[in-house]
């Protein structure tokens, strides 16, 4: 690229005070190795993730880009009202580092005009080419992703990189939070945690005082800080007069109160509405006390879906779920339509304190329980239906419904069917072929028999791509190979190669078991008596 490029050596240094080093999952070693000399012994994908670590290597080390920018604005009156117009141009002078990492921008040049010249008043020698009207809309801050949490924790000095990964995967573990569409959104105990620690141990969860434990730690590791000291004044306290976790809990957890979330005001009673967690269910309530209304939240309504005004839907939907639809002609007992954490379901009769538990069927996703009558209630509590036995293994065929829908069963296999219809009129034959091709892999191209066994050999669609079998062995198709064009010769020469790398790694594994075993005999075996 010529000498203009270089800049000398150039170090970077992290912001982050607490970044510990060695941790690079990439690091260029030889930079005479360009991307066009290893093409030869790279694949399109593996070469293409080089070429982006090379140039990115490189472009570090060059010069900075030198850009013009040229920004002019144009003030107006006009119906009492005060416009701006922007132009806004830019040339790139010296490419620098662009000459290897690439740039998006493109040169946009405007008229000749020096910094800080004024046009005056006359217009004339300006000529409208277009006005683009550019909307402007506030938006709440986004919610953390992985990638910008790590950031936000290593601005602030709390947790390592090697802990970044354990941090997250622990609070999803827990469920305190939950991943929706690339956002790490907070759970109802999540939130209940937090405000519970806010009320009660707001020093513990506080930035700077975590920030000083990672320190801590530090110098534990480093040998500048005794473990014991360290964690005795952590939990016990210490001269200089932190009072320690233990002492903390002692004076706190009388005061401790149930965990809860407050949501709002319900509009329709003026009562305050909460969110409280459950021994088994996150639920709704609405006023406190014997008059207090209750009602549990499905399992899949998350903290930004839930308003005021959804609260106050379910506290009503449950008010009415209290009276039955009617009553079952043969046992006489009540019908009811109630919504449970997994969705609506019917239950027959009421739970009783000691008595059998009722009968109750899910009526599935996307079952408008208001549109639920008796005579329809009636069929579904006849659920599950027993279609017959399935001739070979024995084993009884059903129709039932469940929190995923309609679905036919045998053996605890579980096979979806089209609508709640479907359950009254599948037959035998129809729910067993269901049933067995539940998990069977759509079949990409027969490719022949066998020469040997005559067993048909088949390209599969698998998870990881497409693959040829013989219903015994598996074997991927190398990248890039068309399924279409594949022969008899070619998916026994890729069976074989499986069976021999397979072979191989048994081989390996019974050596190093084999190894692993006379070494310990070896250890217990009593020494010879000599005399």
């Amino acid at each position: 690229f010529g000498t203009e490029y270089t800049a000398g050596p150039r170090r970077y240094r992290t912001q982050a005070k607490s970044a510990q080093e060695a941790h690079e999952a990439i690091r260029p070693t030889n930079m005479l190795r360009t991307p066009d000399a290893m093409s030869r012994y790279l694949g399109k994908d593996e070469l293409a993730l080089y070429r982006l670590i090379w140039q990115r290597a490189i472009a570090s080390q060059m010069a900075d880009a030198i850009l013009d920018r040229t920004t002019i604005d144009l003030q107006a009156s006009t119906g009492g009202r005060d416009l701006v117009f922007r132009a806004t141009g830019s040339v790139v002078r010296f490419p620098g580092f662009y000459r290897v990492a690439g740039s998006s921008a493109q040169d946009s040049l405007l008229p000749e005009i020096g910094e800080g010249e004024e046009i005056g008043d006359d217009a004339s020698e300006i000529s409208l080419a277009g006005v683009k009207p550019q909307r402007h809309v506030t938006a709440p801050p986004a919610r953390f992703t992985e990638a910008s949490l790590i950031k936000r924790l290593e601005e602030e000095g709390i947790g390592r990189p090697s802990t970044y990964a354990p941090t997250i995967s622990t609070i999803q573990q827990r469920e305190y939070a939950v991943k929706k569409k690339g956002a790490l959104l907070p759970t109802y105990v999540g939130m209940a945690v937090i405000h519970l620690l806010r009320r009660h141990f707001s020093h513990y969860i506080d930035l700077k005082f975590t920030a000083r434990m990672e320190e801590g730690l530090d110098d534990i590791a480093a040998g500048k800080l005794d473990r014991r000291a360290f964690l005795d004044s952590f939990y016990k306290g210490d001269d200089a007069g932190e009072e320690g976790l233990s002492r903390a809990i002692e004076r706190e957890l009388p005061g401790i109160e149930y965990p809860d979330i407050p949501l709002g005001v319900d509009s329709r009673t003026g009562k305050e509405l909460r969110v409280r967690i459950g021994r088994n269910y996150v639920y709704v309530q609405c006023g406190d006390g014997d008059e207090a209304q209750r009602a549990t939240l499905p399992v899949d309504l998350l903290i930004d879906e839930l308003t005021p005004e959804r609260a106050a839907d379910l506290l009503e939907a449950r008010d009415r779920s209290r009276v039955p639809i009617g009553s079952d002609p043969e046992s006489g007992l009540p019908i009811f339509v109630l919504i449970g954490p997994y969705g609506p379901y019917l239950q027959l009769g009421e739970v009783v304190d000691g008595g059998p538990k009722p009968k109750r069927v899910s009526l599935g996703r996307g079952t408008d329980p208001s549109r639920v009558d008796l005579e329809l209630a009636l069929r579904l509590l006849s659920l599950p239906r027993e279609i017959g036995v399935d001739p070979e293994s024995g084993k009884r065929v059903r129709a039932g419904l469940g929190r995923y829908g309609a679905y036919v069963e045998c053996d605890r296999v579980f096979a979806s069917v089209e609508s709640m219809e479907t359950l009254f009129t599948v037959t035998l034959d129809e729910a067993l072929e269901r049933i067995r091709n539940k998990n069977r892999r759509p079949v990409l191209k027969e490719v022949g028999p066998h020469p040997a066994t005559g067993v048909a050999l088949q390209v599969l669609k698998g998870r990881y791509g497409p693959y040829v079998t013989d219903g015994k062995l598996n074997a991927s198709l190398p990248k890039g190979d068309d399924p279409e064009d594949l022969t008899v010769d070619e998916a026994l020469a890729l069976l074989a190669s499986a069976a021999k790398r397979k072979k191989t790694t048994r081989k390996k594994t019974a050596k190093k078991t084999l190894k692993m075993t006379a070494r310990k005999t070896a250890r217990k075996a009593p020494r010879k008596k000599t005399s």
